[in-house]
Parts: structure tokens; sequence; C-alpha cells
């Protein structure tokens, strides 16, 4: 866990505007290591950095120890994967990320079960500084 509180310590306080740069001098590491980051970007997308490398534009995330888990079906609603997805969480093999944005002030808030270490990214916008949320766990912890 030493590994993953010294990026959570060097991760704490970051301007939005390092993350990509942070992000992107940091990917090998970070899969290297297993850790997976969570943040919230602009007003719509929820990114995933190192284990997981990718993005979404949903405010229910599902991870496995596998990553992220998708629907591949042409249906946003289809049974067979809601089936998939529902007997996934029911063993524990799928754990939920929330990533909601807004919270009355225009700030991204970062939620889940798996065991992990949060951080505060740095935005400011007009007169105010919005802090919002980041995560790190590592994804054998899933």
């Amino acid at each position: 866990m030493n590994k993953i509180k010294e990026l959570q310590k060097e991760y704490d306080g970051m301007n939005i505007s390092s993350t990509y740069n942070t992000f992107k001098r940091d990917q090998k590491k970070l899969k290297s290591l297993g850790i997976v980051v969570v943040y919230g970007h602009s007003d719509d997308c929820v990114e995933f950095e190192g284990a997981i490398y990718d993005e979404t534009y949903n405010v229910e995330n599902y991870v496995t120890g596998n990553g992220l888990l998708e629907n591949d079906c042409s249906d946003d609603e289809c049974p067979f994967f809601e089936r998939y997805k529902d007997a996934l969480i029911k063993s524990g093999e799928a754990k939920l990320i929330t990533a909601k944005y807004g919270n009355g002030n225009g700030t991204w808030k970062i939620e889940t079960d798996i065991p992990h270490l949060k951080f505060k990214i740095i935005e400011q916008c007009r007169d105010e500084i919005l802090e919002n949320d980041g995560i790190l766990f590592y994804l054998s912890q899933v």
C-alpha cells in the first residue's frame, strides 16, 4: 500500500490542467503496479487511468478484476447484459463506481465500496476554487 499512498500524496491538490500530462507520464507505472485512477473531467466524462485505461460518460461504472465492464450489445438496455452484470454484482465479482457531477457547486464526487484512497483535483472556476474527487485503488482488490 506504500506506493499507492505515495501517489495519493503526489496527486492530492493537483490542478485540473495538469491531469493530462501527469497521468500520461505515469500511465506505464500505474499499469505495472495494477493501480487504477478514476476522476471526472469536464462536465460529462469519467476518466480511468493506469490498469484500466478508458473513459466513460456514465454515472454508474462497473469494474471487475479484469477491468471496466462494458456492454457490447448494440442495445443500451440489453437484457442479456443486464442479467450478466447482475450476476457479477451478486457474486461480488463486479463493483460499482459512481461518478456524479454537479453536487450543487459544479464538482465531481467519486464513490465506491472498492478499498481506495481519495485525492483532490483543484479547479479554478471564475472566482472560486473547486475541489473534485479522484480515487486510486488496486485492480486486484476488486
